[in-house]
């Protein structure tokens, strides 16, 4: 009697950031001794986040570190650093999953050709909780013959997309090359080619509001990023609106999440609109004033008060620097 063969559900959630345009669809991930990192493209002998490092920092080993407590089957010591690749993820608006939630591995691999689809992926219910998104990709040949059978669509070539309807969405459907080594392109083409998709994604927009806090003196409060992209440029304090606010009650809470601090809310001195490389910036910018003088620095590194002479002392980012302009004079 022939052997029953073990299906196999996949072993992580989808990944799908609020804010994600490119959903990313792999087969399946390898067999879990493979992996050097609880994430997607988990396998150290895949060029994904070597080619995520070349196009975005100019650095093939951006998403590499030097781990002494773990040891890949292939990898040795060197594996990718999960925290970078989601914050990554995060900044850029990057949506990942596979095309198959269950297979059965007819061999010891994640290999193409060795893996039988028994239940493919809801990519509908995923483009749900991604309202943003219009752009899927692939990212190897059995990916794309899944997609093409849920999708409906035709096979696009390799490093270019087509346009499809799906899920009541226009889709534009990109096929990837493989990030795998056993795939005949060389690294560098293949980065050409997933550039070249990034560089063609619709901007993301982002609408935030900022606190220009005065004190009695007429002194400006600035703050100094203390993480991300921007790290260590300054900034005024505020954040992002959350649905169901007002401009004006989204900043006093993220004055209260990021200095511990009540404000006064006054008129609106300037609305800001700024493209930075991957995302345009809408931000509204209010004069404010502290309701008490308790200040504590919750998520900056840094802050001071500044008098109007003084704004050009530090390095603001670049979306606030007409304004500190106007407000120098």
């Amino acid at each position: 009697m022939p052997k029953t063969q073990k299906i196999e559900r996949h072993p992580l959630q989808p990944f799908l950031p609020d804010n994600a345009r490119l959903l990313m669809l792999g087969s399946f991930p390898p067999p879990k001794e493979r992996w050097c990192m609880d994430f997607f493209y988990p396998n150290p002998q895949n060029d994904m986040w070597r080619i995520m490092g070349q196009i975005f920092y100019g650095d093939k080993t951006y998403f590499e570190e030097q781990r002494d407590d773990v040891q890949c089957t292939k990898g040795g010591r060197k594996v990718f650093n999960r925290g970078e690749i989601i914050s990554f993820c995060e900044a850029k608006g990057i949506a990942i999953f596979d095309t198959a939630q269950a297979v059965i591995r007819l061999q010891g691999n994640a290999a193409d050709e060795h893996l039988e689809i028994v239940e493919p992926t809801d990519i509908a219910a995923l483009l749900q909780q991604i309202p943003s998104c219009h752009d899927i990709c692939c990212t190897g040949g059995k990916a794309a013959k899944t997609l093409v059978e849920i999708l409906h669509t035709a096979t696009p070539k390799v490093g270019e997309y087509i346009e499809t309807t799906f899920a009541d969405r226009t889709i534009r459907f990109w096929r990837m090359p493989s990030s795998s080594r056993a795939y005949p392109l060389s690294s560098d083409k293949k980065a050409a080619a997933y550039q070249r998709m990034f560089n063609e994604l619709p901007k993301r927009r982002i609408e935030v509001v900022a606190a220009v806090i005065f004190d009695e003196r007429g002194r400006i409060f600035a703050t100094q990023r203390g993480y991300g992209e921007w790290k260590d440029w300054w900034e005024f304090p505020g954040g992002k609106i959350e649905a169901g606010e007002t401009p004006q009650q989204a900043l006093r809470r993220e004055i209260r999440e990021e200095l511990d601090a009540e404000i006064e809310v006054g008129e609106l001195l300037r609305t800001i609109d700024y493209d930075y490389p991957n995302f345009h910036l809408t931000m509204h910018c209010f004069k404010c004033r502290l309701a008490n003088s308790h200040i504590t620095l919750l998520e900056h590194e840094a802050a001071k008060w500044l008098a109007p002479n003084e704004l050009q002392s530090v390095n603001w980012l670049p979306a606030d620097e007409d304004l500190i302009e106007e407000l120098s004079r």
